[in-house]
Formats: structure tokens, sequence, C-alpha cells
């Protein structure tokens, strides 16, 4: 009995770490009419448009996915915006082996040596990916 309660544990903990791992670090604050996102933890620094919604942690991200968890681990930030419609993830150091290419643009970028995958909506306005990735930066 002992066992089962612990794999139950053990796999709750790890489905937890998927926001949890990075986002204690994460520091969400307004600059201008942007929002600057910076993860000490990850060395990461990112500007993005104001008007979105960020997901720093699992409650967050269900209540902005209706209930929805998220489906990848190592997940520094999660962006969310509604005119227009569309989202991305920021993942850390990661493989993401599966995701929805039906409905996410992957993007695998190197920087300092630190490797990122972003996932972009697909419709996701080719302007707004651009500034996304041109302002995103590791230390």
């Amino acid at each position: 009995m002992h066992k089962i309660l612990f794999a139950v544990l053990i796999s709750c903990t790890i489905s937890c770490l998927s926001l949890q791992h990075f986002t204690n670090d994460t520091i969400i604050e307004k600059e201008d009419s942007y929002v600057k996102i910076t993860n000490t933890r990850a060395h990461l620094s990112s500007l993005t448009f104001g008007d979105f919604r960020f997901a720093t942690n699992t409650k967050d991200f269900k209540k902005l996915n209706n209930g929805a968890k998220p489906p990848f681990k190592h997940i520094i930030y999660y962006a969310k915006t509604t005119d227009p419609n569309y989202d991305y993830y920021v993942l850390y150091n990661t493989a993401c082996k599966k995701y929805d290419s039906s409905n996410y643009n992957r993007i695998d970028t190197t920087i300092n040596g630190k490797n990122l995958v972003l996932l972009f909506s697909n419709h996701t306005p080719e302007d707004d990916k651009i500034f996304i990735l041109k302002n995103i930066s590791i230390e």
C-alpha cells in the first residue's frame, strides 16, 4: 500500500513541475505599454506586448484555459492575448517532442548556449512573432 501511495505522490509532484520548476523566479512587470518578463533561474529576459495575460503557475494556466492543465514541462511562462487572439509558450532547455503541430509553430533557438523552445499558436501575427523573438534574451 505504501508503494502505491508513494508512486501516486511522485506522479503528482512530477506533473506539478510543468510550471512550478522555473516560475517561482519569474517576475512580470509593466514597462511603458509593454510587459517585461524576467526569470532569474533561467537567466531570461523578455519584452512583450502589454495586452497579454500570463501564467506562471498551474492555477493561473487553468484560469486562462478553461481548467486545462499545462501540456508541457519546463515552462518558463505562458502568454495569451485576445486581440488578436493567440498564445505562446516559452520552454527552457527541453526537447518538447510532443506538441500539436496543427495548432502551434515551433521555434528552437539557442541563446548564450541555453536552449529555448517557443511555441506560437498558428494564428500569431508574423509581426508580433518577430517582435517577441527579437526581444527575448538569456544572460
